[in-house]
């Protein structure tokens, strides 16, 4: 065997190994889906809801984003509210640790009363959600700057329609939160909320209420001035 024989042979190897492995991947995923997290949702809903129960759903990162700085400062003002965070890890933490993440979060979440998105959510979505729990998508930007979700569907940056509703990202949504009602139809598109209509509301986006804060808004112009003197009788 030639060298360029060997290394097309072993440039085969490979694209097997990982064709398999992404195989391997997809049907474990649609069993955790499918059958692992409902089974254990349904199992743990038979418990009744903790009033007061509040969970912060994270994705990736490992504290609190910025997307759910005020509204956890905001809640925990409230005494008869137990908040908790929850982050899942992906992208962090080994395929088999995020699997038991994801499991630890859905037994939390079968007795909260409130749930609070700043993501796409296939873990929540593929749960047989009791109606006594709301779910609130504060998603993690303001606007509509991309396309994402079924907005992107097909397309050469974006996956299958067949792909993106194998495994829905935006079910069981009590209410979506967006900054303008001119954004509502991209995000009811992205979503597929389009036949719930009304679920998706321009209240405005919780991030950005620190500029409403007059306070805030001194400290801020107060340390602009002390870092850029010249900026004191400028607009900022």
């Amino acid at each position: 065997m030639t060298e360029a024989e060997s290394k097309e042979q072993k440039t085969l190897l490979q694209r097997m190994r990982g064709f398999a492995l992404r195989q391997v991947r997809a049907r474990a995923k649609d069993v955790l889906l499918w059958f692992v997290l409902p089974t254990v949702y349904r199992r743990t809903a038979k418990c009744p809801v903790a009033n007061g129960k509040v969970v912060f759903l994270e994705n990736k990162e490992s504290s609190l984003p910025e997307s759910f700085t005020v509204m956890w400062a905001k809640l925990s003002e409230r005494p008869n509210l137990n908040l908790e965070f929850i982050s899942l890890g992906e992208t962090r933490v080994r395929l088999r640790c995020y699997y038991r993440n994801c499991i630890t979060a859905v037994k939390d979440i079968a007795t909260a009363q409130y749930v609070f998105l700043n993501d796409a959510s296939n873990v929540v979505s593929c749960l047989p959600l009791r109606p006594e729990t709301k779910v609130v998508q504060l998603w993690h930007g303001c606007g509509a700057f991309k396309k994402w979700g079924m907005s992107t569907a097909d397309l050469i940056f974006g996956g299958s329609r067949k792909e993106i509703l194998r495994h829905p990202f935006y079910k069981n949504l009590s209410l979506v939160t967006v900054s303008s009602p001119e954004v509502v139809w991209a995000y009811e598109e992205a979503m597929v909320l389009q036949d719930e209509p009304g679920l998706v509301q321009s209240t405005g986006v919780s991030r950005t209420d620190v500029f409403f804060d007059d306070e805030y808004l001194a400290a801020g112009r107060s340390k602009i001035q002390q870092l850029v003197p010249t900026a004191a009788e400028k607009k900022i």
